[in-house]
């Protein structure tokens, strides 16, 4: 197989190609300003993707690790809280809650949607527990609302939006449910920092107040500090970047619906089994992603018709060794725990042409026909 013929999982230079002059232009114009933290794009990029979400607040930040650090802070949580999340998210969720001194616990998932169970977590918050993080993961949206009726009102929600950014609930978009939301501009998202970036959102002036000093060594004003923050922040070339690129954010996540909803209505649902939708949502298909029976030979197949895949995440976060400590044995969310051993991510991204998509199908196809 020709190598410049792959499907390719993630292709940036070609997403991002036809907006080229905008982001040389934007990043010249940063360069002669001789301003290149905490200026007016980054206030604009704040506002701008503010007034997008439909919240009162934006606070940027260095990443999406860091989003979920300063609203978890901003929310007063830290040493002898627990914070629960889903074991089959990405590190960084858990390796967030416990930057703060809080201990991450872990929730199985819904077998169906794959996302948290509201139940489940419902079950197992305690007298420490301070928070809950809610991943959209995929770009699926989780029932916030019923999770808020599930848990105890003085138990904090922060979404974690890394794989969320444009999905909706209810006709609202992600982010805009909870105390605090945090999102990451990894290059991979989908809206994407040309580097790392991230946000806190958030409808809370106090919240938000917050979340701006300790982003800033915790400083109130120029040499004063009321709490010891750390340095997180983006500069005003990656500001610029994303402030340009959230003009198309609705255009990609509709491309991505598109090619999802070919990929439903193309593939056998007993070979390639794929997530139930929370009811009333409408995902932004950061990934798409299925289970199949034999993981390694689909995507040997796949590879073989010239097609990438990925796995999101083969690894449940409690049978990392820097989580072993926490005392979880294999085999305590069996649910999770088996979707690690199954699931394959498909190309999904906006750049995808219609006879790309075509080749997905026709080579998932073959895999079914084949028996799976």
């Amino acid at each position: 197989m020709n190598q410049d013929k792959r499907v390719r999982l993630l292709d940036l230079g070609r997403q991002l190609e036809p907006l080229r002059n905008d982001l040389e232009r934007a990043a010249a114009d940063v360069i002669r300003s001789g301003w290149y933290l905490f200026g007016e794009r980054t206030n604009r990029f704040e506002r701008a993707f503010a007034d997008w979400l439909g919240t009162e607040h934006v606070v940027s930040c260095a990443n999406g690790t860091d989003a979920i650090t300063l609203a978890l802070w901003s929310l007063g949580i830290g040493a002898g809280d627990t914070v629960l999340t889903v074991p089959n998210t990405a590190f960084p969720t858990a390796c967030a809650i416990t930057r703060t001194g809080a201990t991450p616990a872990f929730v199985d998932i819904d077998p169906k949607t794959w996302l948290i169970d509201i139940e489940g977590a419902a079950g197992v918050v305690g007298e420490s527990t301070r928070a809950v993080v809610p991943v959209h993961l995929y770009g699926h949206a989780v029932d916030i609302p019923a999770l808020r009726d599930a848990i105890p009102g003085d138990v904090a929600i922060v979404e974690d939006c890394a794989q969320g950014h444009g999905a909706t609930l209810n006709g609202r978009l992600v982010g805009t449910f909870s105390d605090m939301a945090a999102f990451s501009f990894y290059p991979s998202k989908n809206i994407c920092a040309l580097g790392d970036a991230g946000a806190v959102a958030t409808s809370s002036g106090e919240h938000a107040g917050r979340a701006r000093q300790l982003r800033f060594y915790g400083q109130e004003s120029r040499d004063h500090h009321l709490a010891v923050g750390f340095n997180s922040r983006i500069d005003e070339i990656q500001a610029a970047f994303l402030t340009i690129e959230l003009e198309h954010i609705d255009r990609w996540v509709d491309r991505r619906r598109e090619i999802a909803g070919a990929y439903d209505a193309a593939l056998d649902r007993n070979a390639i089994r794929r997530p139930a939708i929370t009811g009333g949502s409408h995902p932004s298909y950061h990934l798409y992603v299925v289970r199949v029976d034999d993981r390694d030979a689909f995507r040997r197949l796949l590879d073989a018709e010239g097609i990438d895949t990925g796995i999101h995440y083969p690894v449940p976060i409690f049978y990392q060794p820097a989580y072993r400590g926490l005392g979880y044995e294999r085999g305590d969310f069996p649910h999770a725990e088996a979707l690690a051993g199954e699931i394959v991510s498909l190309p999904v991204a906006p750049h995808l042409s219609d006879a790309e998509v075509g080749r997905v199908i026709d080579a998932c196809r073959i895999y079914a026909r084949a028996g799976g």
